[in-house]
């Protein structure tokens, strides 16, 4: 087999191994490190001013995006949430 090839299968199930909803990540043994870093993400669009509530009708969905950052040992350094629009 290539790098190439075992390089892909290696993301692959990199990928496959990553929660693709709020929920998916509540419902596995490492939930708090990926509540953790909700929090940071929700604390920095509060400290970025990211968003202003507004009186309307239009309500604009969003979704969890979950990654797990690794040295170049692939050591876990950290868990990382983005919140996103949908749209």
């Amino acid at each position: 087999m290539s790098n190439l090839a075992v390089i892909a299968l290696n993301a692959q199930a990199y990928i496959a191994d990553l929660p693709q909803t709020f929920e998916e990540s509540q419902n596995r043994p490492d939930r708090d490190y990926w509540l953790k870093a909700i929090e940071i993400e929700l604390k920095a669009h509060e400290a970025n001013k990211t968003w202003t509530l507004v009186d309307t009708q239009k309500v604009q969905f969003c979704r969890w995006i979950f990654r797990i950052k690794r040295n170049e040992n692939g050591m876990i350094e950290r868990y990382k949430a983005r919140l996103v629009a949908k749209g």
